[in-house]
């Protein structure tokens, strides 16, 4: 058999899909919120409340109103949940693919922060040299502006908690179809060995 030459760097690739109405069955119970901070950190829920409603409904107790004889508001707010169910997925299915594509280190969702390239560059340049880019508590109004509609404006991105050689950095892909959304992560770990010798 012929020698196989290593890739000429080390990187890492994942990739999860997520059913989007498993998400909403568990945003429309008590255990929501639960939920939400359970997949995201504290820094993203300020970040994306800040710049979006997406995730109000699931925040906020919906009491149905006796005035509501038609069951609008009703409705308006299943379409609210079945938005920020779609978010949840993106998210989930976004963290596990990066944790898959981190598989050399031991990775948690709460080690991981889902943001957008150009707020990544904003808070870089703001905080110069920091360890961790993305650790403001939550955004001035003046940073809401800038990251309302954040598609549209810049790819997503992973920021990875460094294990003693600093943070990494994820690039990201997040797509929905009815009732999917899925994720793939490309991570770069370093530098490749000296010996890039075959393998027989």
């Amino acid at each position: 058999m012929a020698s196989l030459r290593k890739f000429p760097f080390s990187f890492g690739v994942g990739t999860d899909i997520c059913r989007i109405p498993r998400i909403y069955s568990l945003l429309t119970k008590n255990r929501g919120v639960n939920f939400v901070r359970r997949v995201l950190t504290q820094e993203e829920i300020n970040a994306v409340r800040a710049s979006s409603k997406v995730l109000e409904p699931v925040f906020h107790e919906f009491k149905p109103s006796s005035n509501d004889s038609n069951g609008e508001r009703d409705r308006q707010y299943h379409l609210a949940i079945l938005d920020a169910a779609r978010f949840m997925a993106g998210r989930w299915a976004a963290k596990e693919a990066v944790i898959k594509a981190c598989n050399i280190y031991r990775v948690t969702f709460h080690d991981i922060t889902i943001t957008y390239e150009h707020q990544l560059a904003k808070s870089l340049r703001n905080k110069g040299s920091s360890s961790h880019p993305m650790a403001e508590q939550s955004p001035s109004p003046s940073d809401s502006q800038e990251i309302e509609k954040p598609r549209q404006t810049s790819p997503p991105v992973a920021v990875i908690k460094g294990h003693g050689t600093g943070d990494m950095y994820g690039r990201l892909s997040i797509s929905h179809d009815g009732d999917y959304a899925v994720a793939t992560c490309v991570t770069f770990w370093g530098e490749p060995d000296d010996d890039v010798s075959g393998v027989d």
